[in-house]
This record gives C-alpha cells, sequence and structure tokens, in this order.
C-alpha cells in the first residue's frame, strides 16, 4: 500500500517534471528536443541499447515515458510488429504521439496507475528528473509488469544540474531490493547505462 509520503512525492515530483517537459515542449524546434535529447541519432542510440538481442515480434510491449512515441516509431521503421502501449504523464505529448501514430495506443497515465502485464516494458529518459525514493519504486512497479524484462537507461552521474543523480555503485545497491537477473550496458554515450532486469 502507498503511503501518504510517497503519493505526495510522486504529486509533487509529476508536477515538477511536466512543467519541465512542457517547457521543452514549446522551445523545440525538433521532436527530439521536446524531450530533452541532444539529437535524434543519440535518442536513437539508446532505443537500439535498449532492444539489443531481443525478439519482439508479436510481444506486449509498454513504453514507459513515451513523450511523442518515438520509440514505436524506431520499432515501426525496424519492421517490428509488437503489441504497443506508449504511456505519459505530459497530456501535451500523449495528444501529439496520437497524431504522429494513430495506429499505436498512447495514455495519459502514470506507472503506478496501470495494472495490466506485459511481456516487456521499457524506458527511455523517464527518470532524468527523478528522486531516489520514487525510482526505486517506480524501477518495482514496472519490472512487476514485465513477464520477461525491464529495459531502461539512466544517467550515471549527471553533470548538469537538475538531473537525477546516480552513482553506478548506488545503482548496484538500490536495484538489488528488485530482484531478477540485473545486467548493463554501457560505453555507448557518455555517463548513460542501461540497465536489465530479466525475469528469473
Amino acid at each position: 500500500m502507498r503511503t501518504l509520503r510517497f503519493n505526495a512525492l510522486k504529486m509533487l515530483n509529476e508536477q515538477r517534471q511536466q512543467k519541465i517537459y512542457k517547457s521543452m515542449h514549446k522551445n523545440a524546434k525538433k521532436p527530439h528536443e521536446s524531450v530533452g535529447w541532444l539529437s535524434e541519432e543519440r535518442q536513437n542510440i539508446r532505443f537500439e541499447k535498449l532492444i539489443c538481442g531481443l525478439d519482439l515480434s508479436g510481444k506486449k510491449i509498454l513504453d514507459f515515458g513515451c513523450g511523442l512515441g518515438a520509440f514505436y516509431g524506431f520499432l515501426q521503421n525496424r519492421g517490428i510488429d509488437c503489441d504497443y502501449i506508449g504511456i505519459d504523464i505530459v497530456e501535451g505529448f500523449v495528444k501529439k504521439a496520437k497524431s504522429m501514430y494513430p495506429k499505436a495506443k498512447f495514455l495519459r497515465a502514470s506507472i503506478m496507475d496501470i495494472r495490466e502485464s506485459f511481456d516487456y516494458v521499457f524506458s527511455s529518459g523517464v527518470y532524468a528528473f527523478c528522486t531516489k525514493e520514487l525510482f526505486l519504486e517506480y524501477v518495482k512497479k514496472a519490472y512487476a509488469l514485465s513477464s520477461c524484462e525491464y529495459r531502461f537507461n539512466v544517467l550515471i552521474d549527471a553533470r548538469s544540474g537538475g538531473y537525477f543523480r546516480i552513482l553506478k555503485e548506488e545503482l548496484d545497491i538500490l536495484l538489488k531490493d528488485v530482484g531478477g537477473q540485473l545486467g548493463y550496458e554501457f560505453g555507448y554515450l557518455d555517463n548513460d547505462i542501461t540497465v536489465i532486469l530479466q525475469k528469473l
């Protein structure tokens, strides 16, 4: 059962994130800028790492923090036909994603509101403005919703102020509480790491 403290932290964090992303979206000239990526190329590198080694054809997928639906577009461009659902807390992102990708399903929702299960859950950049306490609870929830794996990327020792800051050693300690088999992919971009939480 969620505590009053957790609910208060969640509400404040979501309000903060909505403010940050609405500002980015308003000032963006290109889609990747709306969600804070420096380039479409860097965004796609992260997506490649998320799906590396997986056969996602016909799989049920949740894109937690879908933004404008770029991950869905990435999957379509690679001919991956899957049962995709994207969720985001920013209403403007969800509306734009629906208009850009009318064949996909997008919902304005928090990960904590989702009840159905998925083969795979993915997140790219969703923790950029999170807190450590919320981070762990969100990871636990996303992992619980997956029957195969939860994969996400996160910045390690972010250099810019305002971003979620965590060291690799801290990540190891926090993720031990989640369960499953833990793996990492790194070295593809500075300060970026892809986490793989596989069901045993």
